[in-house]
């Protein structure tokens, strides 16, 4: 029987109980990324589970954070209760559960979880793993040293795709990369069912605009979209910003530069009189926590900004985003 503590349950998988167990070794499958905005995956694997396995509580992440990025994280089948939430920088901390007894005595290669990995640079990292908790089934901690899984991302010619997901209602858009010629304007967009909505963009010295077909999308920029139905946007884009996005102060919006998740903090550090940033969830249809500058906890300003997504950002005086 699996020895779990009800309070573990209720804080979802905040630790184990832990003795002496078992040794295994977890690994990641190497990654092949084909260029700069595309992705692939890996999956982090447990080779053996002589007795069983009841949760683990892991902190994944990639050394160089400037080559790949972690975008996501999927669970098994036997992971009963699973969470993935954003550590420090670009660290994910993954905790899961085998609330079925699952995995038993005996188990051979037991997948823990697979990530989605997204090519920032050409050139080669490894990501990283951190055991904080992985426990038998009889509550004894398994011994595992980790094998890092290695990941290269290419040169690839020719057009990148960068998927945009967009959930019904409206959605706050930030375009992280230039766009490839002849495919970088709003009309990437035709095919979205908008019941009616126009496009949307703010700036701080003129207000509100309404977004034509024929408009280019700029790279750091950001965009209000409404769709009557979950949709895929493939965006062509040909690497990174090249220039500074000039806002003034008051209000603005912006989307975070390049493909890697990275603290306020640090993307903002060229702008020395932010004050805050709102972020918007899609799904709920509600702004997130705002973002405070050298705040704590939920308003920590080392939360990480994500790309592909738009944000609102208060200025005391006029500045300059840096790519």
């Amino acid at each position: 029987m699996k020895k779990l503590c009800l309070a573990i349950l209720i804080v979802l998988l905040t630790g184990f109980c832990s003795a002496t167990g078992s040794a295994s070794t977890i690994s990641i499958s190497p990654a092949s990324i084909s260029g700069v905005g595309m992705s692939s995956t890996a999956t982090i694997s447990l080779d053996s589970a002589d007795q069983g396995l009841s949760g683990y509580i892991l902190s994944v992440y990639p050394v160089n954070p400037q080559i790949s990025t972690i975008n996501g994280v999927t669970f098994p089948d036997w992971a009963t209760l699973s969470d993935a939430t954003h550590g420090e920088g670009a660290t994910y901390i993954i905790r899961a559960l085998d609330m079925n007894e699952a995995v038993g005595p005996g188990a051979k290669n037991v997948p823990l979880a697979t990530l989605t990995l997204s090519g920032v640079t050409p050139g080669s990292t490894q990501i990283m793993i951190e055991v904080k908790q992985l426990d038998d089934d009889n509550g004894n901690a398994i011994n595992s040293p980790v094998i890092p899984g290695p990941v290269t991302v290419g040169n690839s010619g020719g057009d990148q795709i960068l998927n945009l997901q967009l959930v019904p209602g409206w959605n706050f858009i930030g375009i992280p990369m230039i766009m490839q010629p002849g495919t970088d304007t709003a009309e990437v967009f035709r095919n979205v069912p908008s019941a009616g909505h126009s496009v949307f963009t703010y700036d701080a010295q003129k207000g509100w605009s309404i977004v034509g077909p024929k408009d280019t999308l700029s790279p750091m920029n950001a965009y209000w979209i409404y769709t009557e139905q979950a949709q895929t946007i493939p965006l062509r884009v040909q690497g990174p910003a090249t220039s500074p996005r000039a806002l003034g102060s008051g209000w603005n919006i912006f989307g975070a530069p390049g493909l890697a998740q990275k603290p306020a903090s640090d993307i903002l550090a060229c702008l020395t009189d932010w004050t805050y940033v709102v972020g918007f969830d899609s799904t709920h249809q509600q702004y997130q926590q705002s973002i405070i500058k050298g705040g704590s906890g939920p308003n920590s300003d080392k939360t990480p900004l994500v790309p592909g997504a738009g944000y609102w950002i208060y200025l005391s005086v006029p500045g300059q985003l840096n790519p």
